[in-house]
């Protein structure tokens, strides 16, 4: 349902739309959600986080102060093309071998595990 291309029939959706009434306004604000970060359109973020109070929607409402208690970094996210990921992916790589091994083996185990596991 999030995409436009849905495999939803017409009728359906009516059916799903008559019983949930504000599921097409949520639809609707996640599109411009991701349209404005996916973008790079900052100003419209900005523009659609003021918008999305208005909507009387208590998850909205707890989204928005979550995104509002770092919007600095939701904005660079949507300005530059620039992540972490890579080194998150990293980090989370070694949470799972540390937690695997916690209690069985000794650092230098762990250091062979990890440059082991890095190279396959």
């Amino acid at each position: 349902m999030y995409r436009k291309e849905s495999k939803i029939s017409p009728e359906n959706l009516a059916i799903i739309y008559d019983r949930y009434p504000k599921l097409p306004i949520i639809l609707d604000a996640v599109r411009q959600f991701s349209f404005c970060l996916l973008n790079g359109h900052s100003i419209a973020l900005c523009n659609w986080l003021s918008q999305i109070k208005n909507y009387g929607i208590p998850q909205f409402n707890s989204f928005v102060i979550g995104v509002l208690k770092d919007l600095k970094a939701v904005l660079n996210n949507a300005v530059y093309p620039y992540n972490n990921g890579l080194a998150e992916g990293q980090i989370n790589k070694l949470k799972i071998i540390k937690r695997i091994m916690y209690g069985r083996a000794s650092f230098e185990t762990l250091k062979n595990k990890v440059i082991w596991n890095s190279f396959n």
